[in-house]
């Protein structure tokens, strides 16, 4: 079984912690180091890496902190520039990597800068993750996944409306369904999962203003019949 822990999601900072009971990983650090030792309840030293997406701050704020404290840390190559940080680890997409126990494989999706999602097979336990944030689109499928991590920023009704009423400016509601993914876009990636293998989903990264979580939560629900966590 995969232990899986939301530190922060949103556009304030997105850091998440994995563990397949052997191993333990971050997946982004886009909040204070003190915030992410404060949501690892102080154990840090339990962290084998941390696999960070792209390079904007809410989700790469802590890695140079991580780095100086020994934490080995992937990403696309622009992160390391961008955090000032050289000793990050970068490699290309879908060449496979290991860490401890976690055979892992970067992926490539559509956002304003390179981003990573990345596929994750648990050699402890048999379970595949996959975590997809900031991502317009995604070209690729899935199938047999256990769990689920995928971004469901907005819905576009919402989004739409709030633009028609002023709440947003239409260049930010433009930005945002340029560079992530609404509700209906992760349930798409959701109906292509095995539904015999799924056993959880997390829907990840929800904006303040432009989504529901709830009817975020009953669309996938009704889409796989797994167990579905909002970040």
């Amino acid at each position: 079984m995969i232990d899986i822990k939301a530190i922060a999601s949103g556009s304030s900072g997105n850091c998440y912690r994995v563990s397949d009971g052997s191993t333990a990983l971050l997946l982004d650090a886009g909040i204070p180091i003190h915030k992410i030792q404060q949501g690892l309840d102080f154990r840090l030293s339990e962290i084998a890496g941390a696999l960070i997406s792209h390079e904007h701050m809410d989700h790469a704020k802590a890695v140079s902190d991580l780095a100086k404290r020994g934490i080995l840390i992937f990403g696309p190559p622009e992160v390391a520039k961008a955090c000032a940080c050289p000793s990050i680890l970068s490699g290309p997409p879908l060449r496979r990597f290991t860490l401890d126990t976690w055979s892992i494989v970067p992926f490539q999706v559509e956002h304003d800068v390179t981003c990573y999602g990345y596929l994750l097979d648990s050699k402890q336990t048999g379970d595949r993750l996959v975590y997809i944030t900031d991502a317009a689109a995604v070209p690729y499928t899935f199938g047999r996944v256990t769990y689920m991590m995928i971004e469901a920023n907005y819905s576009l009704r919402i989004l739409s409306r709030r633009a028609t009423e002023g709440a947003i400016k239409d260049e930010l509601a433009a930005r945002i369904a340029q560079s992530h993914m609404d509700i209906d876009g992760a349930v798409d990636i959701l109906r292509g999962l095995d539904p015999h293998t799924l056993k959880q989903v997390w829907l990840l990264h929800l904006s303040d203003g432009n989504s529901d979580a709830e009817a975020f939560r009953r669309m996938a629900q009704r889409a796989t019949g797994a167990e579905v966590y909002i970040a």
